[in-house]
């Protein structure tokens, strides 16, 4: 966390004066058009240096026997604002009588959280956001998804990437973050698309 701490200040540092000559410059001058895309550069390595600070700085809580849905559902909650004002439909489908799985309730909300994040960033508004839960055999499955533009199979593999150079649609530390946590218990993630979801990140937990 302390490394990430010096980077985002010399970051800081550099987007600031960067606008400083940027607001010294002709309105005709060509060099605006590449500060403009270094600043925007910048703030993007900010907005990814702030997730990563967030999920390293996530305390470890104990591992105990947890209903899954009762997480679910304390994030849709929390991120009520957001869903509402994106006007967005949730389509929530938890199962009853799903068997509880050995967690760490606390790191295992923030993955959630970060992935339905991503979602509501994409989600047009008045769109969708699916909330499921399953058995499936031995495993409990979580699928998150949500409406937005169809991005390639071979760009939704590098949302797991951070700084992978693939423009907006790399990989944003957030959902690295929430793929180790997930990973860290024993279970699976994989995003994938389908004729009706452009985006499906599917968690398969096992049933210990």
């Amino acid at each position: 966390v302390e490394v990430i701490v010096e980077i985002q200040k010399s970051t800081a540092a550099i987007a600031g004066f960067a606008r400083r000559v940027l607001r010294n410059l002709p309105e005709n001058d060509i060099n605006r058009e590449y500060l403009d895309v270094t600043i925007g550069e910048l703030e993007r390595l900010e907005r990814l240096l702030n997730e990563q600070r967030k999920a390293s700085s996530l305390p470890e809580s104990p591992l105990g026997m947890t209903q899954v849905n009762a997480i679910l559902d304390a994030v849709l909650n929390g991120r009520r604002a957001g869903i509402t004002n994106r006007k967005a439909r949730i389509l929530k489908r938890l199962a009853v009588g799903l068997p509880e799985l050995l967690l760490d309730r606390v790191r295992i909300r923030a993955a959630f959280e970060n992935i339905l994040d991503h979602l509501l960033e994409s989600v047009p508004r008045g769109g969708r956001l699916k909330v499921e839960s399953k058995r499936t055999g031995d495993l409990v499955q979580i699928t998150l998804a949500g409406d937005g533009t169809r991005t390639p199979g071979a760009t939704l593999d590098r949302l797991f990437v951070p700084f992978h150079p693939g423009g907006a649609e790399t990989g944003q530390l957030g959902l690295v973050a929430a793929c180790q946590i997930v990973r860290e218990h024993g279970a699976e993630v994989g995003v994938r698309s389908d004729a009706e979801w452009p985006a499906l990140f599917v968690l398969n937990f096992p049933i210990k």
